[in-house]
């Protein structure tokens, strides 16, 4: 293998992740005290629920993986409390109280989740938002061409129909590592994860 099995220096880490093995936002009280990852995996789903949406989540592969020390420094900002009282605990040993927490899970969704809310945020605050934080007329009717939004009576929105069209940020990426000299992936290909989405999903 290579470096670029693991990370990416534009792509950024490689995620390995079964979206048809979902992890539930829901703390089975049964598997609190289980010796499997279980109990682990749905406290991070939990946690991760509380301040992002709440939605099943893809299992993590159980192969080698790259993690970031900010976002686990991140991590530890935001779950202080329970990331401090799961370091009392045994490895996957939590009979004295809520279950333990999966890192490497946590840490895989907290990169997804921050990384979409820096992608709206540098658009729709960065780009488009005034020196007062607010939208002007100008800027909702950028909002309205990009997305497709016909302006009704009286509504600004009402609802919006978003197509999912197709991802070309791979198409280059072989030539770019030629020519910045990366090392390519031996055992990795690389693709954006497809989550189980209705096409032309009503927003």
């Amino acid at each position: 293998m290579s470096p670029t099995d693991f990370h990416h220096p534009l792509l950024g880490d490689v995620l390995r992740i079964d979206s048809t093995l979902l992890v539930k936002p829901e703390l089975t009280p049964d598997l609190w005290s289980t010796p499997g990852e279980w109990g682990g995996l749905q406290h991070a789903a939990v946690l991760i629920a509380r301040r992002f949406p709440s939605k099943s989540r893809g299992y993590a592969y159980h192969v080698p993986k790259s993690l970031t020390l900010s976002l686990a420094h991140e991590a530890s900002v935001i779950w202080e409390e329970e990331l401090t009282e799961a370091a009392t605990r045994g490895f996957r040993r939590s009979a004295r109280g809520g279950g333990d927490v999966e890192m490497s899970w946590l840490l895989t969704y907290l990169r997804v989740e921050r990384w979409r809310e820096a992608l709206l945020w540098s658009w729709a605050v960065a780009r488009l938002g005034g020196e007062d934080e607010t939208w002007g007329k100008t800027e909702k009717e950028e909002v309205r061409t990009v997305l497709g939004i016909k302006e009704e009576e009286g509504s600004w929105i009402d609802a919006v129909m978003i197509r999912q069209g197709k991802r070309r940020t791979l198409d280059d990426i072989r030539a770019v590592d030629e020519q910045m000299g990366w090392g390519k992936p031996l055992g990795t290909q690389y693709i954006f994860c497809k989550w189980p989405i209705r096409r032309g999903r009503r927003y």
